[in-house]
């Protein structure tokens, strides 16, 4: 059972108990968390496909424009794809550092953050997660890590470009490993808004080859749980990074950040 907006109890076309939205907010705006509520509560993976409009309209006790309105501000959010046609309608998609990324990048701009603030922030959360990596159950998160890197080293012939986001694949497993999703997406999607923006840069193979070595030295401390060191190992490599961007590139982290 559940109330509609008008405070009437209904009951989910599906037979199954459903809550309705509360009231406070724009309707829109609740029923929206209420889908990625349940979509939660039932594990629905990335890829499914939402009921029909019909059905969530009963399930969620609302008018068809709250629903669409809804189902566009999680489209918007990258939560989900709206696909036209037969076999189509509203498809869940996997929680993205990209996306969170493109949307935080319009409230920087409005802000007036700069790139230079972006690395700043990046910097200190990295290293936390190689601390908090070392503390857990660091031989399984050596053994991620250097696979990661083998992988690297395996595409030393990319372009450069193509190279440096291979790369930073490093970072990404380094923040699953970690144990804080949190922590692990702000600085996946912070990495992904510089990276994204960076004008391009040369990274000959002396260049590559000291990465490598460093990301192997940083998954050796994680796998002997020296966190302490793993952290400072992280900071000062990547501190030296935003130094040879701003050789680089001198105008470009002073730049606002600009909205996807």
């Amino acid at each position: 059972m559940m109330r509609d907006m008008a405070g009437e109890r209904r009951t989910a076309g599906n037979g199954l108990p459903a809550r309705g939205v509360r009231r406070g907010k724009k309707v829109a705006e609740v029923l929206a968390r209420e889908i990625v509520k349940d979509a939660q509560r039932r594990e629905l993976p990335a890829g499914t496909r939402l009921p029909a409009e019909s059905e969530m309209v009963e399930r969620f006790g609302v008018g068809r424009g709250s629903l669409r309105e809804a189902l566009r501000l999680l489209e918007v959010q990258g939560l989900l794809t709206i696909r036209p046609g037969p076999g189509g309608g509203p498809i869940l998609n996997a929680v993205s550092s990209r996306d969170f990324g493109r949307m935080s990048t319009l409230f920087f701009m409005a802000e007036g953050a700069t790139y230079q603030e972006v690395i700043d922030a990046r910097l200190p959360m990295t290293a936390m997660m190689a601390r908090l990596a070392a503390e857990r159950q660091p031989e399984e998160v050596e053994e991620i890590l250097l696979a990661t890197i083998e992988e690297t080293r395996k595409g030393v012939d990319l372009e450069h470009q193509a190279w440096a986001l291979h790369a930073s694949e490093f970072y990404v497993q380094l923040g699953g490993c970690c144990g804080n999703r949190i922590i692990a997406l702000f600085c996946a999607a912070l990495m992904n808004i510089y990276l994204e923006h960076l004008p391009a840069m040369r990274f000959d193979n002396e260049h590559r080859e000291n990465i490598v070595r460093v990301q192997t030295r940083i998954a050796k401390a994680i796998g002997a749980g020296k966190a302490a060191t793993a952290e400072r190992i992280t900071l000062e490599h990547l501190m030296r990074f935003a130094e040879e961007v701003r050789d680089a590139n001198p105008t470009f982290l002073d730049d606002v950040v600009d909205w996807e």
